[in-house]
């Protein structure tokens, strides 16, 4: 009978996506922001009506059904407010109206390392560590943080958590912060939702093993956290009838290890509607590079998940390649060994019954990050030896037909040395949603007059060939590069620039950024 209702509540879930998703959807996609914080809460908001009006006790009706999964980047673009945060700055709001000439409206100072930040609904939901003990606990701490941003110009926050230890992930479904955290030697998985005026835990749950990563889906939470000898993965189920609490189904051990901080990581985990879970491991804990990956499937709407479990054993070697789930599919590019300057891409289908090879590609370089872009995989890597000169290369890669993967074309740019964010972050690239360029944050060493140059390269991603379009030179380290209005707007620790790439000249750049509060 649990199991039954169980099945008619995720059908529930599913109709009411259905007939849901065109009104959510509808919405301008919204990117989002990391952040630090402090304990300083900024003056309270104008006394406008707006402002004055409390936050429902749920998400809106619309898409709570839908319980919607959030995105979160280090850059949030809310109609024409764009919302950055900068580990010494704070959560900025800045007007970008008028993408030419940005404007600050607002800081949140913090100070601390960030860990995630979502915009949602008028709130900006902000995860840092507190190394430094300005939170009032001893030793690391996490700092949970809700701020008003239903007024960019005169944000307030709402509330702050504090708990002891570091967080390891975080996840926004339907409106409800998921923390995954480090506590006791075990695993803490914590609720916090906005109700009325006031920032509140709602739940939590222990299991074993040290943290390691959530995947989320509407259905709910796939937890996995790690053991000297074996990993665990988890099914948290979301109840509809009571918001924010958490209901953990019996956890699966699996053989090996996942990729942590110490050992890797990326995007090793991945949850869908129907409550199967898909996690890439390693041999054993330790993760070194002899040891094979394989990847396994766990199916919590089975009567019994771990009777359920299939496994299809990835690589022969390197047990952390570059993975990236989209669309019903795994791509895995198998990093080559020392010496060698090609990558195996293997594409794999996890739908429509046990998982299994499609097809395989090779391509040229030591391929570090994957980004699914419409009918294109766009897969970045180095070339050349560290000993003499390293370039960025950059693969557009048709996978329409997954079986049969094709190279449109390649592309290399950069100096003597150089290095992307994108290589640990593949968040880091953007597109501009009125042309075929991409911008990938870089920094390159120059031999000739030996110093640093940073910025956003541009690659022309047309159908029929890509190419290397124009170098923006930025000072300073440049986290993110958006596509607003014909600009380019980049985002570090310096500020942010405007830069107008479609009529720029070399001779342009090197404007004085934007500085950010402090």
């Amino acid at each position: 009978m649990l199991r039954h209702r169980s099945r008619v509540a995720l059908l529930t879930t599913i109709v009411a996506t259905g007939m849901l998703g065109v009104a959510c959807n509808a919405r301008e996609p919204r990117r989002e922001a990391l952040a630090d914080v402090t304990a300083t809460a900024l003056p309270p908001a104008a006394p406008t009506a707006k402002a004055a009006l409390p936050f429902p006790a749920e998400p809106s009706p619309s898409c709570a059904t839908l319980r919607d999964v959030g995105v979160s980047d280090v850059v949030r673009v809310d109609g024409t407010t764009l919302f950055y945060a900068d580990s010494t700055a704070g959560l900025t709001a800045v007007d970008v109206a008028d993408a030419a000439h940005p404007r600050v409206l607002s800081t949140v100072p913090f100070v601390g390392t960030p860990l995630a930040l979502f915009v949602r609904e008028g709130i900006a939901w902000v995860v840092f560590l507190d190394p430094d003990s300005r939170s009032g606990k001893r030793g690391l701490a996490t700092v949970v943080r809700a701020v008003d941003v239903r007024s960019p110009a005169s944000p307030r926050i709402i509330g702050s958590e504090v708990r002891e230890g570091s967080t390891r992930d975080v996840k926004l479904v339907g409106g409800y912060l998921y923390v995954l955290r480090a506590a006791n030697g075990r695993s803490v998985i914590e609720t916090f939702g906005v109700q009325g005026h006031s920032l509140r835990a709602l739940d939590s749950i222990t299991m074993e093993g040290a943290p390691a990563q959530l995947a989320a889906s509407s259905a709910g939470l796939a937890v996995v956290t790690t053991s000297d000898d074996h990993a665990t993965v988890g099914w948290l189920e979301l109840s509809m009838d009571r918001p924010g609490s958490l209901q953990l189904r019996a956890p699966v051990r699996l053989p090996g290890g996942v990729a942590t901080w110490e050992h890797g990581e990326g995007r090793i985990v991945d949850a869908d509607d129907g409550q199967r879970v898909r996690i890439v491991t390693c041999a054993t804990a330790s993760c070194t590079p002899n040891e094979p990956s394989t990847l396994r499937v766990v199916d919590f709407a089975a009567e019994a998940p771990a009777n359920n479990m299939t496994s299809l054993r990835l690589t022969e070697h390197d047990s952390l390649p570059t993975t990236r789930f989209a669309d019903g599919v795994l791509y895995v590019a198998e990093t080559p060994a020392v010496g060698q300057d090609s990558t195996t891409l293997r594409i794999i289908r996890t739908e429509g019954g046990p998982p299994r090879f499609v097809a395989s590609h090779t391509v040229r370089g030591r391929i570090s990050a994957l980004v699914p872009h419409e009918a294109s995989l766009v897969a970045l890597g180095s070339v050349g030896s560290p000993d003499t000169q390293v370039k960025m290369i950059i693969h557009d890669l048709d996978v329409r037909r997954p079986s049969a993967p094709r190279t449109r074309s390649s592309v290399t740019f950069g100096s003597d040395w150089t290095w992307s964010l994108l290589a640990d972050d593949d968040d880091a690239m953007s597109f501009d949603p009125a042309s075929h360029l991409a911008a990938v944050p870089f920094t390159a060493w120059r031999q000739a007059d030996r110093r640093y140059v940073t910025g956003a390269q541009l690659i022309d991603l047309q159908p029929l060939g890509a190419h290397v379009a124009a170098a923006l030179p930025v000072d300073g380290w440049v986290e993110r590069a958006i596509f607003l209005d014909g600009h380019l707007v980049t985002l570090g620790p310096n500020g942010v620039s405007s830069i107008d790439y479609t009529a720029a000249h070399p001779s342009d750049f090197g404007e004085r950024p934007l500085e950010l509060g402090r």
